[in-house]
């Protein structure tokens, strides 16, 4: 007598199987997305990496209030679209120029230039 294989025991097999191959692609396809999404770094390089800049970095940004280029081309805060001539200016290493107020907002959770994306 030879073995017999039972239909109900071939489709539990065959379900167990499945399942076992969709965890494994479902987890594989997880793991790319969170590589790419954080290029490549763990969470922790990309909390330590990608979050706001130091008090003691914005506390040295240098002040432009007065600037003679800036008096001859006062221009625009990006941030909060009002004018620079007249009130407290900070330069960042880019050259690009804010309000003080603006840009310390920003730089507490950004490390980077609001305009141009440069590392402060």
């Amino acid at each position: 007598m030879g073995f017999q294989f039972h239909p109900l025991a071939f489709g539990v097999m065959l379900l167990v199987a499945a399942g076992t191959i969709a965890y494994t692609f479902w987890n594989s396809n997880r793991e790319q997305n969170n590589r790419g999404r954080h290029n490549g770094y763990s969470y922790d390089d990309y909390n330590t990496r990608y979050c706001g800049s130091s008090i003691s970095s914005v506390r040295s940004l240098e002040d432009s209030e007065d600037d003679d280029d800036l008096r001859r081309r006062p221009g625009k805060c990006t941030i909060c679209l009002t004018n620079l001539k007249g009130r407290s200016i900070k330069q960042l290493k880019c050259r690009h120029q804010f309000h003080e107020r603006c840009i310390n907002g920003w730089l507490t959770s950004n490390n980077t230039c609001p305009n141009c994306r440069m590392h402060i």
